[in-house]
């Protein structure tokens, strides 16, 4: 028995055992008056307080914790009634007490257990105070019942509506507990719930991970209310492109799951990851604005009895889909988690890689194809791990933006570069006009800081403005955003130009560069490494040389390794490159011997193809 029908019993034994002392005291009255009085009253008051005696015996052996609340309801209220009148017209003042004592079974017993003992002094007066005051004033004692029964209905009435406000809050708390506010859809608690049962019922089972891409891009271009509706209507197409068995759910943030039982084979599970890419292909409307994303999923699956847990498998595959290149799906395998332990670990190192002093930047020239001399050198961010050796770029940067570190190392990476050009400007003056390229992350770029560390750099180094050159991804001309837009404008305020880097190689929007004030293009070096094998990437670098030129804006082409590339782009109009044809990155060292050993060659012929490989020492190959 829980408490509250503990509770329930003890109170309806305490109102019968009042019932049985009413009914004693009643016959006793009778009885000392001696029978003098009228048989009839006599009679009367015997035949109340038997009668209060032997219900009061039944009230105590009653099952008072079995009985419902709402029975009361329709129980007291009338008798209270009916004695109440009783109590006008009979003058036995015992008749009137009646209805206190059954108020007093009332609130014992119907009551929810908080409001009973929170009316624990007017219970004990309803049960004494009609034994007291009935011999003295049966009149007042009579005109009660009435008010009485009213206090009961309005006391019941709210005590109904207030069961019931807690049941509807108890059943929004249920809900909410287990299903995602903003959708609607099941939670990561309901979802690992259902993938508990699922596992009792079904022979093999797959979880499909699915992470937006790009989906922080819309919450900072267009605000958190366009993020959440696109939330809402992504939850909608994903719930439609399931099966009605299925189960989607919002993990949180941007991530998805669907749980899908009986279906465990990889290319239905691939055509299933597909379908619900394609459902996203449409962009979501908002307003005036229209906002596309993309779904990077990824898949576990394995016998409904086996060990392992499919959810975490397919948020580490998704994990993967996105450092893959996004948009895309891919399946959980064991060397994926092995891969994600050694990121984790590389990406611990990172942390403390620039206060250890571990960084390194070299440079790579950019060379005139005239004849060879070199123009500029762009600064490339390299890691000296302890265990590891010397990291590229590629080993070590995507980690970095991941995690936000980036925006630490591009700083230090600006801060090295402007102070090591202006230290071999100072010791070279032949190297005054050599301009420095250094890659500025979209991280940095989305900073409001970004302005005041490339004035710092600039001022602390004294390098010159337009010497500098800040380069960004071209993936930043999908969308950049208005306050974006102002953080080019104010860096070209400090007088340092602005080049794309790996043109071509996304979606570049053409009026963003023509309205925007970019200095320099620099093609990819997927394009160059087609030329002459693909007829359509070498019209697309000329393609991109003749807008450069009609934009008034230099042109760079990245990647260049064979002296007919360099030929290629040079017939094409091309005055500037970059590549291993004419020196790998080298540190400030190698470097300085580089350009010094130019700086004491004859310029190169201009029949010639310039600037022939290089060793990683900076001499002559």
């Amino acid at each position: 028995m829980d408490a509250d029908g503990t509770f329930r019993r003890l109170a309806g034994q305490a109102a019968g055992l009042l019932f049985i002392a009413g009914g004693l005291l009643c016959v006793a009255d009778a009885l000392a008056g001696g029978g003098g009085e009228e048989r009839g009253a006599f009679a009367s008051y015997v035949a109340t307080g038997g009668a209060a005696a032997v219900a009061g015996a039944m009230m105590f052996r009653l099952p008072w914790q079995h009985w419902p609340r709402r029975a009361t309801l329709w129980i007291v209220p009338p008798a209270l009634l009916v004695s109440g009148f009783t109590g006008y017209l009979d003058p036995n003042p015992y008749m009137a007490t009646l209805p206190f004592l059954l108020l007093a079974m009332w609130l014992g017993i119907a009551q929810p257990r908080g409001t009973a003992l929170a009316l624990s002094p007017a219970t004990a007066v309803a049960y004494w105070a009609p034994l007291a005051l009935a011999p003295h004033g049966p009149g007042l004692v009579a005109s009660v019942p009435f008010v009485t029964a009213t206090c009961v209905l309005v006391s019941e009435t709210l005590a109904w509506l207030t069961t019931r406000l807690g049941r509807a809050q108890q059943q929004l708390r249920d809900y909410e507990a287990f299903h995602d506010r903003l959708t609607g859809l099941p939670n990561r608690a309901s979802f690992n719930d259902h993938l508990r049962r699922a596992r009792a019922r079904s022979q093999r089972l797959a979880v499909l991970f699915c992470g937006l891409d790009e989906f922080k891009s819309i919450n900072d271009r267009l605000g958190h209310a366009a993020g959440d509706a696109v939330l809402v209507e992504v939850a909608r197409r994903l719930t439609q492109a399931v099966r009605p068995l299925d189960l989607v759910a919002r993990l949180g943030g941007d991530e998805f799951a669907v749980l899908v039982e009986d279906r465990g084979d990889e290319p239905e599970l691939l055509a299933m990851a597909e379908h619900l890419r394609r459902s996203l292909g449409t962009p979501v409307s908002l307003g005036d604005r229209q906002a596309l994303v993309g779904l990077s999923t990824g898949i576990a699956a394995g016998p409904a009895d086996g060990s392992g847990d499919l959810l975490a498998d397919a948020g580490l595959a998704m994990v993967e889909a996105k450092r893959q290149g996004k948009d895309c799906t891919e399946v959980y395998h064991p060397r994926i988690r092995h891969d994600l332990v050694a990121r984790t670990e590389l990406l611990a190192d990172l942390e403390h890689a620039v206060e250890r002093g571990e960084l390194r930047v070299h440079y790579q020239p950019i060379v005139d194809l005239a004849d060879g001399h070199v123009l500029g050198v762009e600064a490339l961010a390299r890691w000296a791990h302890p265990r590891r050796g010397l990291l590229g770029p590629d080993q070590f940067i995507a980690a970095a933006e991941q995690s936000g570190l980036i925006t630490s190392i591009g700083r230090w990476v600006l801060q090295q570069a402007c102070l090591q050009v202006r230290s071999w400007q100072r010791r070279a003056p032949e190297l005054a006009e050599l301009q420095l390229s250094v890659n500025l992350s979209l991280l940095q770029l989305a900073s409001d800081a970004v302005l005041g560390e490339v004035a710092a750099a600039l001022d602390n180094s004294g390098l010159r403005p337009e010497l500098l050159v800040l380069e960004v991804t071209e993936r930043l001309l999908l969308d950049p955003g208005r306050e974006t837009a102002k953080r080019l404008e104010a860096l070209k305020t400090l007088g340092v130009g602005l080049a794309i880097d790996d043109f071509g190689a996304g979606s570049s929007s053409l009026r963003y560069l023509r309205d925007h004030p970019f200095d320099v293009l620099k093609v990819d070096k997927s394009f160059i490494d087609r030329i002459h094998a693909n007829d359509t990437a070498t019209e697309l670098v000329r393609s991109i040389g003749e807008i450069g030129r009609t934009l008034g804006v230099e042109v760079v082409a990245e990647g260049i390794e064979h002296p007919y590339q360099a030929e290629a782009i040079r017939a094409m109009g091309y005055t500037r490159a970059q590549g291993f044809l004419f020196s790998r990155p080298l540190a400030p060292a190698d470097l300085l011997a580089f350009l010094s050993d130019q700086l004491t060659r004859p310029p190169a012929g201009g029949d010639r193809v310039p600037g022939q490989a290089r060793s990683n020492t900076g001499l002559s190959a």
